[in-house]
């Protein structure tokens, strides 16, 4: 909800925490940031409404989503954000 809500606020969660760790933010890293931010929250919103629908199924179905699935899903997105990061880094372009 924290980062949600950044999103109708001048500066986004991650953009503090991009600032916090003394990165001056240009205009193509605020875009990027911002972008970073809905994806996440979106992604977040879709795996609550997941998670909420395997309530109703059997336990075991719940386990494997709750347990495992989503958070290998988490490590991938982290994982492919982060290395888009590194690419328009290397390319100057944020």
């Amino acid at each position: 909800m924290v980062f949600f809500t950044s999103l109708f606020s001048k500066e986004t969660i991650i953009q503090k925490i991009a600032r916090a760790y003394g990165d001056k933010l240009e205009k193509p890293a605020l875009v990027y940031t911002r972008i970073v931010t809905y994806v996440w929250c979106f992604f977040m919103f879709i795996n609550l409404l997941v998670s909420i629908w395997t309530i109703f199924l059997s336990d075991r179905i719940w386990f494997i989503y709750n347990g495992c699935v989503s958070y290998i899903l988490i490590g991938l997105l982290f994982i492919t954000e982060y290395s888009i990061r590194i690419i328009l880094r290397k390319r100057k372009l944020i």
